[in-house]
This record gives structure tokens, C-alpha cells and sequence, in this order.
């Protein structure tokens, strides 16, 4: 047969035309440029998640928080640089996303933790290293609600730790000068307490032959200018202790 074969009187042509008809036709935006220009195709650019950008700023805002309730404690500062990481991050890369203000508020948060808690501790510091014990001591007692004289508490202390060989008036004269923190800390250094006692106990105990041999070999005293000549300037206890270990013997017990 030359003509199509005829299903319920519909031709596969007319079939095929149907199902064209049927299908939906697309069309991409088409920028009308100049004329005498082809036309450009515009392409819509990819969407990133939404929760991976406001993740960074709730970290800030959340570490941020942290930071200011814990502006009294050094956990603070961990807290505080965690939240700047993630605020600057946040404000960085997506610098057009709005609202800002979950990242900004952990921000100022975080500044004012820091500037606040790094003014407290150098302060304390200061305080600290530059003031004499006594009016520490009369402080302290202040805060307590005690009335405290610095210097009869300060000697009184000198005087038990050292099984009353030695008072703070001796100690002042000895050092030539005022007994400040910061130079009985770096004169103390790592020594613990027990190699104090220790070494106070070895003093106590030592014998006549080895007093006489150690005054003999500081001609005739013992002086803080001569133990800096024979240790060097700003010795420190641990190298006194040694010293004294090398050249004197304690005395035999009854």
C-alpha cells in the first residue's frame, strides 16, 4: 500500500503532531542588544545555602556573649578571639547578605569583654609588681573588713618562716633597700615552699667549723654586696641555696 497505515483513522503524522503541540516550550531570557550585536543568553548565578551564612554570624554572636559574661576570667579571651574569627569571616565574605546585626552585636560584645578584662589584669598587675607589701597587706585586710598594719604582719611572718633568726628590719638592712614584690619574686623563683623549710633547717643546724669557714670566706662578714659579687647581681634564692649547700655541713644530732 503506498499510503500510511490508518489506526482509528488517525495517521502517525497527526500523532506526531500532537504530541509536539503538547510539549512545553522554554525560552532563556534574551538581552536585546544593539542592533547589528547577537543576542546574549543570561545565566542565573548558583544560590548558596542560607544556613551556611547565618551559621558564622550566630557563632559570633553566641561566643560573643560568652565573652562579656565571663569578662572577669581569662576563659574570656578564648571566647572573645573565637567570636572575632567568625564575625570577620561572616562580614568578609558575605558583606552583602543582610541583616549584619547578629554578626556586628557579637563583635562589640567581644570589644568590650576584652577591653574591659585586659584593663582589670594589667591594672592588677601594676598594682602588684609596683606596690610595697605592706600596703598590699593593709588592703587585703581592708577588703576583708580588718584593719591590718602591713608592716608588723609582713615581719611577723618574716620572723615565723624563719624560726626567729631573722626579722624584716634585719632583711631590709641586709638587701640594702625596700623588700618589694617584684623583687622577692624573682628572688624566689620556682623554689618551692618545702626547699625553703629545708633550706631554713640547714641553716639552723649548721656547725661552728662551717659558720667560721663561710664568714672567713666573705672576709670576716657576710654582706649582701659580697654574696652579688660572689653569685652576681640579682642572684636568685635557688643559687644562694647552692652555694651554701657546697661549702657548709650540718650539725651532727644529739
Amino acid at each position: 500500500m503506498s499510503e500510511e497505515k490508518v489506526y482509528d483513522d488517525v495517521t502517525t503524522e497527526e500523532v506526531a503532531e500532537e504530541v509536539v503541540e503538547e510539549q512545553p516550550v522554554y525560552e532563556a531570557p534574551v538581552y536585546e542588544a544593539p542592533s547589528g550585536e547577537a543576542p546574549v543568553y543570561e545565566q542565573a548565578a548558583p544560590q548558596e545555602p542560607k544556613k551556611a551564612k547565618k551559621g558564622f554570624a550566630t557563632a559570633c554572636l553566641v561566643f560573643g556573649i560568652f565573652a562579656f559574661i565571663t569578662t572577669l576570667f581569662l576563659v574570656n579571651y578564648v571566647f572573645g578571639l573565637l567570636s572575632l574569627i567568625f564575625g570577620i569571616v561572616y562580614l568578609a565574605k558575605k558583606a552583602d547578605i543582610k541583616p549584619k546585626g547578629k554578626a556586628i552585636a557579637g563583635i562589640v560584645l567581644t570589644v568590650i569583654s576584652l577591653a574591659i578584662s585586659t584593663t582589670i589584669w594589667v591594672s592588677a598587675y601594676m598594682y602588684f609588681v609596683k606596690t610595697d607589701v605592706y600596703t598590699i597587706m593593709e588592703d587585703v585586710g581592708a577588703l576583708m573588713g580588718e584593719e591590718i598594719d602591713g608592716r608588723e604582719t609582713v615581719n611577723q611572718m618574716v620572723v615565723e618562716a624563719t624560726g626567729n633568726m631573722m626579722d624584716l628590719n634585719t632583711i631590709e638592712e641586709f638587701v640594702g633597700g625596700e623588700v618589694s614584690v617584684e623583687r622577692v619574686v624573682n628572688f624566689v623563683g620556682d623554689v618551692k615552699e618545702e626547699e625553703i623549710t629545708n633550706f631554713v633547717n640547714k641553716v639552723s643546724t649548721m656547725d661552728e667549723a662551717s659558720i667560721q669557714n663561710l664568714i672567713q670566706e666573705f672576709g670576716g662578714e657576710v654582706t649582701y654586696d659580697k654574696l652579688e659579687e660572689k653569685l652576681g647581681e640579682d642572684f636568685t634564692l635557688r643559687e644562694l641555696m647552692d652555694y651554701i649547700d657546697k661549702n657548709t655541713t650540718a650539725a651532727p644530732q644529739q
